[in-house]
């Protein structure tokens, strides 16, 4: 009776141990997917932006957009790991992700629009938008960077001046 107990124990952990390892490789894949997908797509929008015209001007004010978010994101991503003070930085990155979504949204229509010349008169308005999300998002970047605990320059000649001490005993274990 025992030994039918731990056989059915060890099946269970068996197939416990599967489940987990399918719901792995099925992130995995997903993420790659995703990575691929955006890559592709920042490389389709890259190269679109050389040109001239107006669809090449909706690709460079679309990477303005995305550069720009993606740098703030990593400054707070860093400034979080760093437990430097972000205050609300978390939501106002998750209120200019979400205007530089609608943003990017019309972009993709005018960038798409057959008639050229019915978009031409929303471009301004649209690249006034991209100006002011691109702005907002690097003054917030800025701000998370400057947060951060920076070194005086008394830290910096002690963090030397130790580093030298310590260099000089390693040689002086090697000689």
């Amino acid at each position: 009776m025992e030994l039918l107990a731990v056989a059915a124990l060890v099946t269970v952990l068996i197939v416990a141990a599967l489940a987990a390892t399918a719901v792995a490789a099925v992130v995995v894949v997903r993420r790659l997917v995703l990575a691929a997908t955006t890559t592709a797509g920042m490389l389709t929008l890259r190269a679109t932006s050389y040109g001239v015209g107006q669809r090449s001007e909706t690709a460079r004010l679309r990477l303005a957009l995305r550069t720009e978010l993606d740098a703030v994101r990593r400054a707070l991503a860093v400034a979080s790991a760093q437990r430097w003070p972000v205050g609300d930085a978390p939501a106002l990155v998750a209120r200019l992700r979400h205007a530089a979504e609608g943003v990017d949204a019309r972009l993709r229509i005018v960038a798409g629009e057959p008639r050229r010349h019915a978009a031409r008169p929303l471009l301004p308005a649209l690249r006034a938008e991209v100006d002011a999300v691109v702005r907002a998002a690097s003054e917030l970047r800025v701000a998370l960077l400057a947060g951060g605990a920076a070194l005086d320059g008394d830290e910096l000649a002690a963090l030397r001046a130790d580093c030298s001490v310590e260099a000089r005993a390693l040689r002086y274990r090697q000689a």
